[in-house]
């Protein structure tokens, strides 16, 4: 059953766990001890994936230009949000900060927190990252050094700047806004 990503983010950890218990109670022919168990682990598993409503996210807001701008040595220029839909909902805000001389470009989505497996098996080079969120890892994004971190039952965040230095700050700011 294929839902609609406004409906699919707006159900509650517990709308979703009852639906999966009830969805792998009726796959599985019914009651039974085992069936019971077998739905009960299915529903848990949902409910450490549920996360936050992200079509409700702003993540300009929630990661302020300002803290992004320090925490990269800089002052800001623009923060630019967007949401996105498709194979699921994602949700970003695009920094422009001065540093120096130079202008610098930091960007910081938010997916649900399901799609950080997909999102790494899709990777080619991985580099595991210790220390941040729950799970982490390094790769590239085009030109710029991409970090993305699970917060399990909340949210898979990206952060990406020009060096892995200002992709890491950029994703304990966010982290601590969470």
């Amino acid at each position: 059953m294929r839902l609609s990503s406004p409906i699919r983010f707006a159900l509650s950890r517990r709308a979703l766990s009852s639906l999966v218990l009830t969805l792998a109670l009726s796959a599985a022919g019914g009651g039974g001890a085992a069936s019971a168990a077998r739905g009960q682990e299915a529903a848990d598993e949902a409910a450490r994936f549920a996360g936050r409503d992200l079509a409700a996210l702003d993540v300009c807001a929630l990661v302020p230009g300002d803290a992004v701008a320090t925490a990269l040595g800089g002052t800001l220029e623009r923060a630019t949000g967007s949401t996105h839909s498709g194979s699921g909902l994602a949700t970003d805000c695009a920094y422009t900060v001065r540093v120096g001389r130079r202008t610098v470009v930091a960007l910081v989505f938010f997916y649900p927190p399901q799609h950080f497996v997909a999102m790494r098996q899709g990777e080619v080079l991985l580099e595991p990252v210790a220390g941040v969120g729950d799970e982490a890892y390094w790769s590239m994004a085009g030109s710029m050094h991409q970090l993305t971190v699970l917060k399990r039952g909340d949210v898979t965040l990206d952060a990406r700047a020009a060096t892995q230095r200002d992709a890491r700050r950029l994703a304990e700011v966010a982290l601590s806004r969470l």
